[in-house]
């Protein structure tokens, strides 16, 4: 980085923007950063709220829509400590019923096998983010029921033919891109049961930009 460079980056880093609340006034104000990338970037806010900062203007989101930025743009974020709460969150959306019964080494297995994976549904671009492995006695529904994250809550499943090849343990996280020129869309999944594949996501919900 050059000297001019330099000056350019502190002049971005000193500047600041105002966040607006749900009403559109002013909450506060944050110094600027790009730490999602493109102009983007997320930070937290003392009394406990998340702020998504765009280029001029920034806005509070719930933790939901927080994690889903990090996981789409910028994993690395969840291991600052501001983002502790996220990293809980996440953790607790990749948990099964007994965490014993999960093998470390088949995730990353499986996150290595579909990472960069990309396929198209209904004129929609999916992109993978993560993925699981789950107790084999099991059955995903029993699994989503259980589980407190919004994420889980009023799931809409859709059949749909065999995209790729996983067993039914397995649990693949896609973003559906929705409008790429507004980088807005929606946290889904692919699952197997009984021999069936499924496009699950929550019923009307979980949009992100």
């Amino acid at each position: 980085m050059n000297d001019e460079e330099k000056k350019d980056y502190k002049v971005f880093k000193m500047k600041k923007v105002n966040v607006y609340d749900g009403r559109g006034k002013v909450y506060t104000v944050v110094e600027n950063n790009s730490n999602l990338g493109n102009g983007r970037g997320l930070t937290r806010l003392r009394d406990g709220s998340y702020v998504l900062i765009h280029d001029g203007y920034a806005e509070i989101i719930t933790k939901f829509e927080a994690l889903d930025e990090i996981l789409l743009h910028n994993i690395d974020l969840l291991k600052e400590k501001k983002f502790e709460e996220l990293k809980k969150l996440y953790e607790s959306r990749m948990e099964v019923v007994d965490d014993s019964d999960l093998n470390i080494c088949e995730k990353e297995s499986v996150k290595k096998k579909f990472d960069n994976f990309t396929f198209v549904y209904e004129g929609y671009t999916y992109n993978f983010i993560d993925g699981m492995k789950k107790p084999s006695d099991l059955s995903w529904k029993k699994y989503f029921d259980k589980q407190d994250s919004f994420d889980y809550q009023d799931l809409i499943y859709i059949e749909v033919e065999q995209i790729f090849d996983i067993d039914e343990n397995t649990l693949l996280i896609f973003y559906m891109v929705m409008d790429p020129t507004w980088d807005t869309g929606r946290i889904s999944y692919i699952i197997k049961e009984n021999g069936k594949f499924y496009l699950v996501y929550p019923h009307g919900g979980n949009w992100v930009e």
